[in-house]
């Protein structure tokens, strides 16, 4: 891009290489004849200014680290259904969209977040480890489940909640319905010794699975 006035011309050069570099000259301060203000002159000098503690080289931000590692991991392993578990990180969620597009865009893909508390203390998330196990036991007895594991347990709970949980909802949209994540997650039955209890949502859309298919799917969620 080159920026022309009456009486100063400024070159400023961009590249970029996948939004990866980004550098441009000093800017020029305005004159009489400029159209550019002292404010934008001075706002520009600054970001140039702050390159000067940069370190140098090729400067590579988060998204694209993990897209890489995300696009080997694919062409890698090549399994024919995935299924993603992230916390909510943008930059994660983002290459992992972008990388596995076509998967998630015909439904060979998934996407669960696992939301955590991360200001909860140990001994809290242990309390909270030791109630969730004394829940499924009582839950267990008032449905006349007996000798199944605390995971049998959690998936039979799991499986009766989603005869009626839905993590999506259908929006009209030019007379059809169409899926679209609803923010509704559901409470993991087994709470982590370390983390205590936490919460499960699905960004995709899983209508056409059974009860018994999403909570196989939740249960490892961890």
């Amino acid at each position: 891009m080159v920026r022309l006035s009456k009486s100063n011309l400024t070159l400023v050069l961009t590249l970029t290489v996948n939004g990866l570099v980004n550098r441009k000259n000093v800017s020029q301060k305005p004159t009489a004849a400029d159209t550019q203000t002292m404010a934008e002159y001075l706002d520009e000098l600054n970001q140039f200014n702050r390159r000067k503690k940069y370190i140098e080289g090729v400067h590579v931000n988060s998204t694209y680290t993990t897209f890489s590692q995300l696009w080997l991991l694919k062409h890698t392993i090549k399994s024919g259904e995935w299924r993603f578990v992230t916390d909510e990180d943008s930059s994660i969620m983002t290459a992992l969209f972008r990388a596995f597009k076509k998967e998630f865009n015909i439904g060979y893909a998934h996407h669960f977040l696992c939301k955590v508390d991360k200001n909860k203390s140990l001994p809290d998330a242990y309390k909270e480890y030791q109630e969730g196990r004394e829940y499924l036991k009582s839950w267990a007895v008032s449905n006349g489940i007996a000798d199944s594991s605390l995971s049998k347990i959690a998936y039979l709970m799991l499986k009766e909640t989603f005869k009626t949980h839905q993590f999506h909802e259908n929006v009209p949209l030019r007379g059809k319905l169409y899926p679209k994540s609803a923010n509704n997650p559901v409470e993991h039955p087994l709470p982590s010794i370390d983390q205590g209890w936490y919460s499960v949502d699905c960004t995709t859309n899983l209508s056409s699975y059974e009860p018994k298919e999403i909570a196989n799917m939740v249960l490892q969620v961890k």
